[in-house]
């Protein structure tokens, strides 16, 4: 699998890099290889960005599309909290 046009990558570790893209995905690569290794899916819309924890969860937003963030567990590779955002103007 190529790696797709991305609007955010970030650095997990010295081997995985994670990429986030307008078809909904976050998209985890080998960085020597550039080889796929899994998808992180469940956003109902683009991923805008994405960002590590100090615990080594991931947190990814998909911005102004469906005003969510969710946080995901690598290590199982599925979501635990998802975040809906109020962005009405008060």
């Amino acid at each position: 699998m190529a790696i797709k046009k991305v609007f955010s990558q970030y650095r997990i570790n010295n081997t995985l890099i994670a990429t986030s893209s307008y078809d909904n995905s976050i998209n985890i690569y080998h960085i020597q290889t550039n080889e796929f290794k899994f998808s992180l899916l469940g956003h109902g819309g683009p991923v805008f960005c994405i960002l590590l924890l100090k615990d080594g969860r991931l947190i990814s937003g998909s911005g102004s599309w469906n005003k969510s963030l969710k946080i995901w567990n690598l290590d199982k590779r599925k979501c635990e909290c998802i975040l809906l955002l109020d962005t009405k103007e008060k």
